[in-house]
C-alpha cells in the first residue's frame, strides 16, 4: 500500500509539475501579445489555461497513475487546493507588486504545487478534524488580534485618495464618551481606515466589483436619457461622463437673501464683475431645460451697476467640451475659454496671455463625481496648459509660496490632480506683479478660479483671491466685504459664481460701515 502510495505521489506531482511549466510558457507567450494590467483580465487567462491542461492532466493520470485503492475523490480535492491557491495567489501578488508579471505567475504557480504535494500526503491519512479545526480558529484569531494591535500601534494614515475624505483617527477614551458611545463607534471606524490594507481593499472593491460600462449598456434605454449609476449621479445618451442628477436650487433662505443684499451693495462701492458658471445639477440635458439658471438669478436679485457673463455649457455637447467626465470642475479647455471671457468682461487692454504648452499626467483622473458615486470605470486624460508669466511674487495667507505648479509630479493615481496641479482651497491668496500703473483687483470665488487666478492676475498690478466658504475673521464671522476693499485699495472686483456659491451653507460675507 505504502509503495502504491508513494507512486501515485510522486506521478501525479510530476504531472502537475510539468503541466505547471507548460502553463507558464503558455501564458508568458499569450501575455505577450496584449496588455494584461488588469488583474480580471489575467486572472481569465490563467483560468483558461489551467481547467485546459487540468483536464489533460486528469487523462494522464487516469491512463498512468489511477489505482482502485486510490480515491479518485483525495485527486479532486488536491486539484482543487490547487486551483485555489493559485487564484488567489496571483490576486494577491498582483494587489501588492506592481511589476514583473510573468515572476507574479510562476511564484503563484509554485505555492499552488507545494500546496497540492501537502494536500496529497496529507488527505491520504487520517487526520484528527477537530484537533485540526482547533488549530485553525486559533490561529485565525491570533492572527486577527495582531492586525488589530499593529493598526492601534502602527503608523497612522491620514487621508484617503480614493475617497477624497480624512481618515478616522484613534481618540484617547473619557468617561463622557465611553458612556455616550462615541468612544467605541470612533474605535470602530479608525479601525476600518486604518486597517494596514484598507485602502487597497478599498482600491480592489471599487476597480474590480464595479463591472458597469457605460459605452456598453443598450442604446434603447440610454439614447437621450439619464441612467443612474449611484444616488444622485447619472449618465446621459450612452456618454460616459458622470453627472450630478438635476434638481432645484433653494433661493428663498435668509442666506442666500443675506448674499444677495452684500453683493448689491459690493456693486454700489466699487466696479464689480460677475461670471456666472452653471453646473451640471442645474442643467436638466433631457428635458433640454435649466431647472436653475444662476446668471438669470442674479439679473433678477441683484441692484446697483454690475457687468455679468456666463459660461455657455448649456447643451451637452458644451458641456463634455469645457467640464471632465468625472469631477465637477471646468477641464483645460473650460477654464482657459472662461480666462478669455472673464478678460473681455472687464475690458483689459492687453492682449490674452497664450499658453507655452500642454502638459498631460500620466494617470487617468477621477475626480468628486467618481469617487461620490464609486463610479471607476471611465477616468479623465488629465490635461493642462502651461504659461510663461511676467515675473511676480504669490503670497499664500500671507507668505511667499507657490500656489499653482504645473512641474508638479503626480505619484499616486487617485490623487486629486485638479488640486494638485492648479492650486488648494483655503488660502487667502495675493499675486503681485508689482505695475503700479495698473488697477487691483479682488477676485471672490471657489476653487473654479484655481486654473486662472495667476492668469487674471497677470493683467493688474496686485490681484487678492478670497474663498469665502473658508476664509472668517479672528472671531470666526465673515469677513466684512466693505473693510476688505477699502484696506486693500481694490479698484475692481470680480465674483467668480457657480451655482453653488447661493446655497452653499459653508460661503458666507458681510457689508458694514
Amino acid at each position: 500500500m505504502s509503495e502504491l502510495y508513494k507512486k501515485y505521489v510522486n506521478k501525479s506531482l510530476i504531472l502537475k509539475v510539468v503541466m505547471s511549466i507548460f502553463s507558464i510558457l503558455v501564458f508568458y507567450f499569450l501575455t505577450r501579445k496584449f496588455s494584461c494590467k488588469s488583474i480580471i483580465k489575467c486572472e481569465a487567462v490563467n483560468i483558461a489555461i489551467l481547467f485546459i491542461l487540468i483536464i489533460i492532466d486528469y487523462i494522464l493520470n487516469k491512463i498512468f497513475v489511477f489505482k482502485k485503492e486510490i480515491s479518485r475523490n483525495k485527486y479532486a480535492i488536491s486539484t482543487i487546493i490547487f486551483l485555489s491557491v493559485n487564484i488567489i495567489s496571483i490576486a494577491l501578488l498582483f494587489i501588492f507588486i506592481k511589476k514583473h508579471l510573468i515572476i507574479k505567475y510562476i511564484i503563484s504557480t509554485l505555492l499552488a504545487l507545494i500546496s497540492y504535494e501537502v494536500c496529497l500526503i496529507k488527505i491520504n491519512k487520517r487526520i484528527n478534524m477537530v484537533k485540526t479545526f482547533n488549530v485553525i480558529f486559533v490561529s485565525i484569531f491570533f492572527i486577527i488580534l495582531s492586525l488589530g494591535t499593529y493598526t492601534i500601534i502602527g503608523e497612522k494614515q491620514m487621508s484617503s485618495l480614493i475617497e477624497n475624505r480624512g481618515k478616522k483617527q484613534f481618540e484617547i477614551p473619557t468617561v463622557k464618551s465611553f458612556k455616550n458611545k462615541t468612544y467605541q463607534d470612533n474605535l470602530e471606524n479608525a479601525l476600518a481606515d486604518q486597517f494596514k490594507y484598507s485602502t487597497k481593499i478599498k482600491e480592489m472593491s471599487v476597480k474590480y466589483l464595479n463591472f458597469l460600462d457605460y459605452n456598453k449598456i443598450n442604446k434603447n434605454i440610454c439614447s437621450g436619457r439619464y441612467v443612474k449609476v449611484a444616488s444622485n449621479y447619472a449618465t446621459y445618451d450612452c456618454g460616459d461622463y458622470i453627472l450630478n442628477v438635476p434638481k432645484n436650487v433653494n433661493t428663498s433662505s435668509a442666506a442666500v437673501k443675506k448674499k444677495i443684499s452684500v453683493l448689491s451693495s459690493l456693486n454700489d462701492y466699487v466696479d464689480t464683475y460677475y461670471y456666472a458658471i452653471n453646473r451640471a445639477y442645474t442643467i436638466n440635458f433631457e428635458k433640454d431645460e435649466m431647472t436653475f439658471n444662476i446668471e438669470d438669478f442674479l439679473k433678477e436679485n441683484l441692484t446697483g451697476d454690475y457687468k455679468i457673463k456666463s459660461l455657455n455649457n448649456f447643451s451637452y455637447e458644451n458641456y463634455t467640451k469645457y467640464f471632465y467626465k468625472t469631477d465637477h470642475h471646468w477641464n483645460y479647455k473650460g477654464s482657459y475659454k472662461g480666462y478669455k471671457e472673464i478678460h473681455d468682461l472687464l475690458e483689459l487692454d492687453d492682449d490674452y496671455l497664450e499658453p507655452s504648452g500642454i502638459l498631460e499626467s500620466k494617470y487617468k483622473f477621477f475626480g468628486s463625481h467618481a469617487k461620490l458615486s464609486k463610479m471607476f470605470v471611465h477616468g479623465d486624460d488629465f490635461k493642462y496648459y502651461s504659461f510663461d508669466y511676467k515675473e511676480h511674487a504669490t503670497y499664500l495667507n500671507g507668505e511667499i509660496g507657490l500656489y499653482t505648479n504645473t512641474n508638479r509630479k503626480i505619484k499616486e493615481k487617485y490623487s486629486n490632480f485638479y488640486q494638485v496641479i492648479y492650486g488648494g482651497d483655503g488660502y487667502d491668496l495675493l499675486y503681485n506683479f508689482d505695475e503700479p500703473e495698473k488697477d487691483n483687483l479682488l477676485i471672490i470665488a471657489t476653487s473654479f478660479s484655481n486654473p486662472i487666478n495667476e492668469m487674471i492676475a497677470s493683467h493688474f498690478n496686485k490681484t487678492y483671491v478670497i474663498d469665502l466658504r473658508t476664509m472668517r475673521n479672528g472671531n470666526d464671522s465673515p469677513v466684512n466685504l466693505k473693510e476688505y476693499v477699502r484696506w486693500h485699495d481694490i479698484d475692481k472686483v470680480l465674483v467668480i459664481v457657480s451655482t453653488d456659491v447661493m446655497d452653499n451653507a459653508q460661503l458666507k460675507m458681510d457689508w458694514k460701515d
